[in-house]
């Protein structure tokens, strides 16, 4: 009867030590301006502009044939037997996942992760300097802190030379970074939605000079020597 007692009470203490360890982060956290939520608010976004990037080249590859006979897409080889295999509904992301690696875009830093997939497509095309310099920044924090436990690295140090702080220290993403982030997100998915419709001869230029202007105002000027 008395280890039992003494198994829940140690049960017991332990739950409330978790429960004081999650009330002190909870805390810090609204103190703080969330860094912890942001940090991995961040990976997710770069996660979704790299779905966002080939969900649309799956559905441009099946819905404008023309596109199924450029160069790149020509050189795909597979067995047949293994194609038969691919779900129908599945065979077009293969196509995309096979350029996505043969153009090497993971190794690609910033903005050209992205533009080098739409290239092959003529989607690709000028961007404001500052909108290719957010999200540069974006993939680099987004980087230490999938791979670095949101610890600053030299990497980060040497991409971004404008960040305050040394190798090892923890690295907070503020809300106002993450609202900037958000911002350029969405200012480049609207840029390749103007692009398609220059595509297929629409007039996208109001719109493209209301983004720009935009990004003049939203987004801050800083200098990288190797973009």
């Amino acid at each position: 009867m008395m280890k039992a007692e003494d198994d829940h009470s140690e049960e017991s203490s332990r739950r409330l030590d978790k429960a004081r360890e999650e009330a002190e982060l909870a805390e810090r956290e609204v103190a703080s301006g969330f860094p912890v939520l942001h940090a991995w608010a961040v990976v997710g976004l770069w996660a979704h502009l790299e779905s966002l990037i080939r969900t649309f080249l799956v559905e441009w590859l099946k819905h404008k044939r023309s596109a199924r006979t450029i160069e790149q897409i020509a050189r795909v080889k597979v067995r047949l037997g293994e194609y038969e295999n691919i779900p129908r509904d599945q065979r077009h992301l293969f196509v995309v996942e096979f350029l996505e690696r043969e153009l090497g875009a993971a190794l690609r830093k910033g903005i050209d992760r992205f533009e080098v997939m739409l290239a092959p497509f003529g989607l690709d095309g000028e961007l404001p300097d500052l909108l290719r310099r957010e999200i540069y920044e974006l993939g680099q924090v987004r980087n230490v802190i999938a791979h670095n436990a949101t610890k600053i690295d030299r990497r980060l140090l040497q991409a971004c030379p404008w960040f305050k702080g040394k190798m090892g220290d923890y690295f907070q993403i503020s809300p106002e970074m993450f609202n900037r982030y958000i911002f350029a997100a969405t200012v480049y998915a609207s840029l390749i939605i103007c692009r398609v419709g220059e595509h297929f001869g629409v007039n996208m230029s109001e719109s493209r000079t209301s983004m720009e202007k935009e990004v003049e105002i939203r987004l801050p000027n800083k200098s990288i020597q190797h973009l």
